[in-house]
């Protein structure tokens, strides 16, 4: 039709177009008829290819697991991937990590998620009652009735699994501003919800480890499980922060298996009833110098105390001596001038290995350690002292009479002030038997720190890169006795030496290629420049 009336040059004729016209109209309803039965065909393909893909993919072995692997997988997948305990919920967004203020950790999915995905998964998910034995529970004032009944579903499928659990007081920068107006007209009114701890008290059997924090309202609850803990084995302590805490705790007194306490924040020794006796690891904070030696000798058996913010007794401490056979770690730590001296004075600890000292930068925390040492001659391998850096000569001979120390560690976090560490200190760490006159007669000097394996040290320095590498080379190839006795044995290795100063350390090409040996065959390094300083940011070698 059309091609013929292109080609000619005249007109078309008046019933052509007219044809034209009336054979397009009548065809549109077909048209459209055609269209609707396309689009349902190709609606009904997709369905078709869509089952026939998932028919498909019934063949593939990663769908066909067997249970056992599919939980493992689970498993793997509900480990958090940070051991921050204390970031609010809403920064747990992320969809699957926290439902309703129920949730494992950072990064990792709850079985909530999981058994959302499918019902295999669920089947598999709600199954495993290893899933569900730990949790942390942001308690808040938002939605309270789902977040109890979401518990209860929670701690019923973990069976008979013991419970790690950490209850979490909900920040109220995180609640809207009618919130936080109410909150702050019914200051003093402690309105936590009691029915998180109701559920938790039914499974205090499974109690294993568990951080609580303690409002008021949870006195009765935390009174009727006080003789049902037989599983609870660490414990941590919290005060609250937006109600009003539990003056006294007494619910943990009868618990057989406890041997790992953490007291934080508010409470003093006086207010919390433990099994002291048994204790084996105690932890607390803001204890004053009469605390500190009361909770070492309240607990013969313990092997590890750390003491943190220690705080100025408000009347004269008591003039008390702990004798201590057990105590192999020792931490003391205070932001205050605090005598953490005095404190170390009126302790022995004939098993002590490990000692932690910090400081505030006005503050002296090496006087008390050699008496200690000497007092207890005790095995001790580590020293840690953080703090303004020690004169050179107190510590040197301070270290004289540690000759058991293999791992050191100086830390002074303003890396600008207090003493220096120069060469006087490493020339008698290093392995080279130099002789000194005492008395008119001449004795080889023994080593400092013979069997020293690792080193860290943070502060101002006054040794040259040369002197540096020399004593370096000399602790790593220990080439003769050192003592004046027969019975002193070859310095060991020195394995690890980190150091961080408040500028660069250049390396000549001879001492840097001596360095790389003694990288390769084994040796760590590490120099650095302390971040605050506005030099390079680490040595090149």
């Amino acid at each position: 039709m059309y091609p013929g009336h292109l080609c000619c040059s005249c007109y078309p004729r008046r019933n052509a177009t007219t044809d034209l016209h009336a054979n397009q109209h009548q065809s549109l309803p077909s048209i459209d008829s055609e269209i609707l039965h396309i689009e349902g065909a190709i609606v009904h393909l997709v369905k078709r290819r869509a089952l026939l893909k998932r028919r498909r993919n019934t063949f593939a072995r990663v769908v066909n697991l067997p249970p056992e692997i599919l939980a493992l997988i689970f498993e793997y997948a509900c480990i958090p991937s940070s051991k921050g305990d204390f970031a609010s919920s809403s920064d747990m967004e992320e969809r699957g990590t926290c439902t309703v203020g129920l949730t494992i950790g950072i990064g990792a999915l709850t079985p909530l998620f999981l058994g959302s995905v499918c019902t295999a998964w669920r089947t598999v998910a709600f199954g495993a009652s290893q899933l569900w034995s730990t949790l942390k529970i942001y308690v808040g004032k938002k939605d309270t009735e789902r977040q109890t009944n979401l518990l209860r579903e929670w701690l019923a499928r973990s069976v008979r699994r013991p419970l790690s659990i950490k209850v979490i007081e909900e920040d109220v920068a995180h609640c809207n501003d009618d919130d936080n107006d109410s909150s702050s007209s019914a200051w003093g009114i402690d309105t936590t919800s009691v029915a998180i701890m109701d559920i938790l008290a039914a499974h205090s059997k499974q109690w294993y480890d568990m951080d609580l924090f303690l409002p008021c309202t949870w006195r009765k609850a935390l009174t009727r499980i006080r003789n049902d803990l037989p599983n609870l084995a660490r414990l941590t302590l919290r005060g609250a922060h937006l109600n009003p805490s539990m003056a006294r705790i007494s619910a943990f007194a009868l618990a057989p298996m406890l041997l790992d306490v953490s007291i934080v924040d508010t409470y003093l020794l006086d207010d919390v009833e433990l099994p002291w006796g048994q204790l084996r690891r105690l932890q607390a904070d803001a204890f004053n110098h009469t605390d500190c030696l009361r909770a070492i000798q309240l607990c013969p058996e313990l092997r590890s105390c750390e003491l943190e913010r220690l705080c100025p007794s408000v009347v004269p401490p008591l003039d008390i001596s702990v004798h201590h056979t057990q105590l192999e770690t020792l931490i003391l730590s205070t932001d205050v001038n605090t005598k953490i001296g005095a404190i170390l004075g009126s302790l022995t600890l004939p098993a002590l290995k490990e000692l932690v000292l910090s400081m505030p930068q006005d503050g002296c925390v090496l006087s008390g350690v050699l008496p200690l040492v000497r007092r207890s001659q005790c095995p001790l391998t580590r020293l840690q002292l953080v703090g303004p850096t020690p004169a050179e000569n107190d510590l040197v001979k301070t270290l004289r009479g540690i000759p058991t120390l293999e791992h050191l560690l100086l830390l002074n976090p303003v890396v600008d002030s207090g003493g220096k560490l120069t060469n006087c200190l490493l020339n008698q760490m290093a392995n080279s038997g130099e002789a000194m006159e005492v008395d008119g007669e001449t004795h080889r000097q023994s080593t400092l720190l013979p069997k020293l394996k690792t080193f860290e040290y943070q502060g101002p320095v006054g040794f040259s890169s040369h002197e540096l590498v020399r004593f370096l080379e000399s602790r790593w190839f220990p080439g003769q006795f050192v003592g004046d006795q027969a019975g002193d044995c070859m310095s060991p290795h020195l394995d690890s030496f980190l150091i961080t100063t408040t500028s660069d350390i250049v390396f000549q090409p001879a001492d840097s290629l001596i360095l790389r040996r003694l990288r390769d065959e084994g040796m760590r390094l590490d120099f650095s420049v302390d971040c605050n300083v506005d030099n390079d940011s680490e040595t090149e070698w």
